[in-house]
Formats: C-alpha cells, sequence, structure tokens
C-alpha cells in the first residue's frame, strides 16, 4: 500500500522495529534522527509501558555530517555498543525517511555491517513514506527470512514430518495474549498430530530462526506470505496459506485445511465438533446480553475479518468495519452485505463515522485501539481495546483471541464493558 491515513498513527519503520522486537534477544534499531527516537518510544510506551522494550530499542540520533560522510559505520558502532550492554545475539535495523530520500547505499552500509558487527544484523527497507507498520512488519519478516534461509540446511524428510512452521504472526508487545495463541495454534496441530515448529514471530530468541527448516509445511498468514514463498524456494517447503484463526469460522477453517493436507480428516472433524460443543454451551450460558449489541469494529484486515466472525459467533451484529491496513480484501463482503466497510479511515473520518452512527443510534460498541476506543467514549460508546496500541487492556493473564477460547475471550471483555 503506499502512504496512507493511518501511517502518522502507525508507520513503517515502527512495523519494522516491531518485529524486531519480537525476538527475545535482538535490538531493534532505527537509523535516523533525534525525533525519530522520540517519536518510536512514544509510540511504544502506551502499548508497551515496561522499560524492557525500551532498553532494547534505539536511534543513532545522526548528525548531518555523519549522513554525509558514513552513515554505516556510525550504524555499526550503536549496534556493538548496544548488544554488548545486553548481550544481544541479533539487530533488526531500518532507517528514517530522510536518510533513505538523501540517497543511503544500502549495500554499502550492510557490508559494513557485515565487516563490523559480530552478530547477525538484519536491515529492513521500511521507510515511513511508503506504507504503513503492517508493511513494514511484512518487510522484516521477508528480510528476516531472506538473511537466515541462506544460513539454515534443509532438514532431512523424518526430521521435518508432521512439523508446521507459522509465518506472518504480528507479536507487537511481549504481552500473555500472543503467548496464549501461540498454545492455542499448539493444541489445534497435536489434535491433528502434528507439532509446531517455529512461529515468525513469537517473542522467541534469535536462534530459533536457525530451526525454520525443520519442518516441512508453513503455514503462511497475510503479512507472512512473501517469507513463506522464500523459504519454500530455498527449503524445499509446502505452503498453505490460510487466515488466522479468529472467530469458529475461520478457526474450522484453519483447522480442516490442516488437516486434508495431512490426511487427518476425521481428527480434525472431531475436534472442531468437539470444541464448538463446549464454547457454544458456555455462551448460552453467559452471553445472552450481547445479543443483538451493535458493533463498529476496527484492526488490520486479516484481524477484522475474524472478528467479525466472533460478532456472528456471540449473535452480535457488525455495523462499521475500520480496515486500518487499507487491506479490505480480506472481508467478503457478501458474508456482510449490510456492514458499512471503511477501507483506510483516518481519525477524523473515524471520530465522523462514529458520531453519525451515535445520532443514528446504530452502534452500541467498539472494538478496536486505543484511538478508536477513546474517540467512542467521546460521543458515549462503550469500547473494548484490540490491535494497536492498547492502553488499559495489558493482558496479564493468557487470553487468546485465537480459536475457539478467543470467542469467550472476546465474550468475556465485552461483557465487563455493559
Amino acid at each position: 500500500m503506499s502512504f496512507g491515513a493511518m501511517t502518522f498513527q502507525a508507520s513503517a519503520s515502527l512495523g519494522a522495529i516491531i518485529a524486531g522486537l519480537a525476538i527475545d534477544d535482538a535490538v531493534a534499531v532505527l537509523h535516523g534522527g533525534a525525533g525519530c527516537d522520540i517519536k518510536l518510544h512514544v509510540l511504544l510506551h502506551e502499548h508497551a509501558p515496561g522499560g524492557a522494550v525500551h532498553r532494547r530499542l534505539i536511534c543513532t540520533k545522526i548528525h548531518e555530517d555523519e549522513l554525509v560522510f558514513d552513515p554505516g559505520e556510525t550504524l555499526a558502532q550503536a549496534i556493538k555498543d548496544m548488544s554488548g550492554r545486553l548481550d544481544a545475539q541479533m539487530a533488526v535495523v531500518s532507517t528514517a525517511t530522510f536518510i533513505e530520500i538523501s540517497g543511503l547505499d544500502r549495500d554499502h552500509v550492510m557490508d559494513q555491517l557485515a565487516a563490523l558487527v559480530d552478530i547477525p544484523a538484519v536491515y529492513v527497507y521500511a521507510p515511513d513514506v511508503d506504507g504503513d507498520m503492517f508493511l513494514g512488519y511484512e518487510r522484516a519478516l521477508t528480510s528476516i527470512v531472506k538473511y537466515f534461509v541462506g544460513r539454515v540446511e534443509p532438514r532431512p524428510e523424518d526430521v521435518r514430518a508432521k512439523r508446521v512452521n507459522l509465518i506472518g504472526y504480528f507479536l507487537d508487545r511481549q504481552g500473555a495474549e500472543h503467548r496464549a495463541n501461540i498454545k492455542a495454534a499448539a493444541a489445534m496441530l497435536e489434535a491433528l498430530g502434528l507439532a509446531l515448529n517455529v512461529t515468525l514471530l513469537d517473542g522467541s530468541p534469535a536462534a530459533r530462526l536457525y530451526d525454520l527448516g525443520d519442518a516441512e509445511l508453513n503455514v503462511a498468514f497475510p503479512l507472512g506470505v512473501k517469507a513463506a514463498k522464500v523459504l519454500a524456494r530455498k527449503l524445499d517447503q509446502r505452503t498453505l496459506e490460510l487466515a488466522p484463526p479468529i472467530g469458529t469460522a475461520n478457526t474450522a477453517t484453519f483447522i480442516r485445511a490442516l488437516a486434508a493436507e495431512f490426511g487427518a480428516v476425521d481428527a480434525g472433524e472431531a475436534y472442531i465438533a468437539r470444541e464448538e460443543r463446549r464454547v457454544g454451551q458456555r455462551v448460552r450460558e453467559a452471553c445472552a446480553p450481547l445479543v443483538g449489541l451493535r458493533v463498529a469494529a476496527f484492526a488490520d484486515g486479516e484481524r477484522l475479518a475474524g472478528l467479525l466472525g466472533i460478532c456472528r459467533d456471540l449473535r452480535m451484529v457488525p455495523v462499521i468495519a475500520g480496515c486500518l491496513d487499507g487491506r479490505p480484501e480480506h472481508i467478503d463482503t457478501e458474508l456482510w452485505p449490510d456492514v458499512d466497510v471503511l477501507a483506510e479511515p483516518s481519525l477524523n473520518e473515524t471520530a465522523r463515522r462514529l458520531r453519525r452512527a451515535v445520532d443514528e443510534a446504530d452502534v452500541d460498541l467498539v472494538i478496536g485501539s486505543q484511538h478508536e476506543v477513546d474517540m467512542g467514549a467521546q460521543v458515549g460508546l462503550k469500547g473494548v481495546e484490540f490491535g494497536f496500541p492498547c492502553k488499559r487492556y495489558q493482558a496479564l493473564v493468557e487470553m487468546p483471541y485465537w480459536g475457539y477460547d478467543g470467542v469467550l475471550t472476546l465474550a468475556q471483555r465485552t461483557l465487563e464493558q455493559l
């Protein structure tokens, strides 16, 4: 996508930095000025207020003379200093727009990093004039895979058998909801006789990236499709493109696709029937207050599709669907003919649309990031935080939004707001 309405709130460089922070022992480095440093820390602070993440994020705060003479040396020294203090095992590097525009010789810079830095240093092209946070994250995943795939040997078939990589998981903080999502995915795979190998990215150390070749199949979510294609080509792995298992419909599709791929159809159907029966009973017992609730939901396209599915599971009525990454193609409009899909709403457009919905008594609840929830509160709407950034919801306990329990998580969080 191009420079869009949400870029100021969630820029491409931020997405690249978030990817770096999603590797437990990596440092995330923005090659830019002091203003860039302040911007990133402010954007991340409310979503991840703990100090650990911020200690692993640095900006080179480059000066004009360094930009002219040798920006690569400044970058290498910053990585060496930070990695030494933190015992970091990897660096993910992106650059500010003004450095890219000035004519940065990226190949020369990477040659310098390889010569001067003794840990893997992955460069991600993610200037803020070209895309948003999700595109920056996607580019980071692809760059990370391209770096490591040349250092991973294809493994024997008996080692890879029935092992699956998940490629394209969006981990925006080291929160308990993400750990719960990965556990939910592992449980689904286990029900089919499969094992989860590597999730790109899930907060694991950099060393796990060398294990990407230990799987026979890559499940590629939309943000990971390009990275998965690199793995398939270099490591002779199969690829299965799927939507994240959010909501009962997407979760059942996820399980059935994997079951068909590995000849475990009976096990898959048994698991689906058992889990849908369990969750359906819980919903009937406790969720009557949610029936008919009219919802405005906001998220990136792939997760927004899942949120709409959860609304249907809980018999809530989606009225507005704001696609914050400008990828509305993930929303099946035939399934949601009465939903007003906003392809890439700016904050002002969102505020106007919510105000009109209140005037028309058309919405009861907002599900979205801190920005959308705050705008809903200004016009008297209750809200459930979801996505980036979340300020009030910090996920201190493991409550997934993936899988069948994800339906119950959103139900509980919504009930608490009524």
